[in-house]
C-alpha cells in the first residue's frame, strides 16, 4: 500500500485497528517472520533495529506507541499532537504538512507518515 493511501486510510478511520496498526508496522521498517511450530502458523516481528516482538505495537490506538514510533523515526524532529473539542486529533511534525484524524493517535500516525513520504520525495 502506497504511503499516501495509508495516509488517507488513517485520516478516514473512525477509530484505530490492528489492521492499521499492522500496515503502519510494515510501512516503518518492521519484518515479519512467519513461525510454524507444531502445525500453528504464528508471526514473529523484528523491529528495524533488529528487536523481536510478540505483535506490532498499539500505533493507532496508543499515543505511547505512536509517539515512540516518531522518537525512532525522526529522533530530531520536533512535532506535537492536539485533541480537539470534537473528540478528534491533529498532528504534525517539522516541515511536514498537518493531519487530522478521529483521534489524536490516528492523527499522529498520519503525521509520521505524512513526514516519511516527503521525506522520500
Amino acid at each position: 500500500m502506497a504511503l499516501a493511501d495509508l495516509i488517507a486510510e488513517l485520516q478516514a478511520a473512525p477509530e484505530g485497528n490492528r489492521n492499521l496498526d499492522v500496515s503502519i508496522a510494515m510501512a516503518t521498517g518492521y519484518g515479519r517472520e512467519v513461525l510454524d511450530s507444531r502445525g500453528e502458523q504464528r508471526f514473529l516481528w523484528l523491529q528495524a533495529d533488529g528487536k523481536q516482538a510478540k505483535s506490532a505495537p498499539s500505533f493507532t490506538t496508543s499515543l505511547q506507541d505512536a509517539h515512540e514510533l516518531a522518537q525512532r523515526i525522526f529522533p530530531k524532529r520536533h512535532g506535537g499532537f492536539a485533541y480537539l473539542e470534537d473528540g478528534t486529533g491533529r498532528a504534525i511534525l517539522d516541515g511536514a504538512r498537518e493531519c487530522e484524524a478521529a483521534t489524536p493517535a490516528l492523527a499522529l500516525c498520519a503525521a509520521i507518515l505524512a513526514a516519511l513520504d516527503q521525506d522520500g520525495d
